[in-house]
């Protein structure tokens, strides 16, 4: 499965499931019913399942908070900057890869890294 937007997020089933650990643990600390009872398959409590906390950690992000990065930063590159952001998105787009980016101190790295992780 996945959720369209400006970039394509794909959810397997352990994700899922997940979601569905993090659901029932919040409805039945509240004493709620089993989550069957609201429309919803058990989640699967088998530890082996279980996602690693950092996986889920390092792609939990919020996407609004995200687009907001790159519609706030993009119009302030400069050229040289824009010229590399594309040719990175680019490069991930076609599944190319390979870029290493070294420029002195003071160019702008930063931001631009931190405008292609946003992105």
């Amino acid at each position: 499965s996945s959720i369209s937007g400006d970039g394509d997020v794909t959810f397997n089933d352990d994700i899922f499931d997940e979601a569905l650990r993090l659901i029932d643990d919040k409805v039945q600390s509240l004493g709620g019913n089993k989550l069957e009872i609201y429309g919803l398959p058990a989640p699967i409590r088998d530890v082996q399942h279980r996602l690693p906390q950092e996986l889920i950690r390092e792609t939990s992000y919020n996407m609004e908070s995200l687009q907001a990065v790159v519609n706030e930063k993009e119009p302030i590159l400069v050229q040289d900057q824009k010229e590399v952001y594309w040719q990175v998105l680019i490069s991930v787009d076609n599944n190319t890869g390979r870029v290493f980016l070294d420029t002195p101190g003071g160019t702008g790295k930063t931001l631009l890294i931190n405008l292609l992780l946003a992105k």
